[in-house]
């Protein structure tokens, strides 16, 4: 599992058993932007708080922020919600997430495989992310394990999870899927959810 950025300056690949010095670049850096799907815990043990600071951070990442090129929103407070589509706009994903309020108890399980769905149709990058920001455990979803992965495997998305305090998020089994996915696993605070949604690019 990946826990944090890697130095480009200390990655080394194996040739014949000989150790070659590597030079990492991000899509980004590489000009291919990521096409990426917040999945946001809204339900109501979340807070108001929690909940407008998710928000905020997401709209630090819109497209044109950073690596991101195309950016969707799904919440799971009350029931897996597309609040956000895919796109490049900016002011389509503020908009969007305007009105979204915690409510409810969470289905991030089902929110999950909505963003793994919205990415596998969206056929414009091979270089897709879901991104969780939860600090509650799933209590509402219809999907299970068994179809979560599979609409991972489908998408080729990499799972970036950002746990916040709370409720106790579902830590094993979120590990267990960015270990299948390659993506990171961060915990920390409702304030330092900008710097942890970093990741993606």
């Amino acid at each position: 599992i990946k826990t944090g950025p890697a130095d480009p300056r200390a990655v080394e690949t194996s040739v014949d058993g000989n150790s070659v010095p590597s030079k990492v670049t991000s899509f980004a850096d590489a000009g291919l932007g990521s096409d990426a799907v917040v999945v946001a815990d809204t339900s109501k043990a979340m807070g108001n708080g929690a909940v407008q600071l998710t928000k905020e951070a997401i709209a630090e990442i819109a497209p044109g922020a950073g690596g991101v090129r195309n950016l969707g929103v799904v919440t799971t407070g009350g029931g897996a919600r597309l609040v956000a589509p895919l796109t490049g706009s900016p002011t389509t994903v503020r908009s969007s997430a305007r009105s979204v309020a915690p409510v409810g108890s969470s289905a991030l399980w089902d929110g999950v495989v909505l963003a793994a769905r919205t990415l596998a149709g969206a056929p414009t990058s091979n270089n897709h992310h879901i991104v969780i920001v939860a600090g509650t455990a799933d209590s509402g979803s219809v999907a299970r394990g068994p179809e979560v992965e599979e609409a991972l495997r489908t998408s080729g998305a990499m799972l970036h999870v950002v746990a916040l305090p709370g409720g106790s998020p579902d830590v094993a089994s979120l590990q267990h899927l960015v270990a299948e996915t390659g993506g990171t696993y961060q915990a920390g605070s409702s304030n330092d959810l900008s710097a942890m949604l970093g990741v993606v690019g």
